[in-house]
């Protein structure tokens, strides 16, 4: 997960992000994707809290983040800070979660309503 932030700090911290100019097109979507992985993996770190906390955590500490990112892309020259790019980055977060929750149920159903471990 550290690994993770950090790639994000950096690649904020770039003037230029090497992408085809095709793909901003989709910028809010790569936020999304970005912040979903972020929030798993922040579940995953956190899951000894149990499950419904560690989702809790992982959304709002993504968010967080995410809201900390546009505030350093304001110090980062040709960056700007937007506020609908946090709002994709909740929104990621949030899917991202939802997506492990949707995999819980229906591992848990497949292994009879047996309730699995964080």
């Amino acid at each position: 997960m550290v690994l993770y932030t950090a790639t994000i700090f950096v690649l904020s911290s770039r003037s230029n992000v090497p992408l085809p100019r095709s793909v901003w097109r989709f910028d809010k979507l790569l936020h999304a994707i970005e912040y979903a992985g972020l929030a798993m993996l922040s579940w995953r770190a956190l899951r000894l809290e149990g499950f419904r906390q560690a989702a809790r955590w992982a959304v709002l500490g993504s968010s967080v983040f995410g809201l900390s990112d546009e505030l350093h892309q304001l110090f980062t020259p040709g960056r700007s800070a937007e506020a609908l790019d946090w709002v994709a980055d909740t929104v990621g977060a949030l899917a991202g979660v939802g997506l492990l929750v949707w995999w819980r149920r229906t591992q848990s159903r497949r292994n009879g309503g047996a309730a699995l471990k964080p």
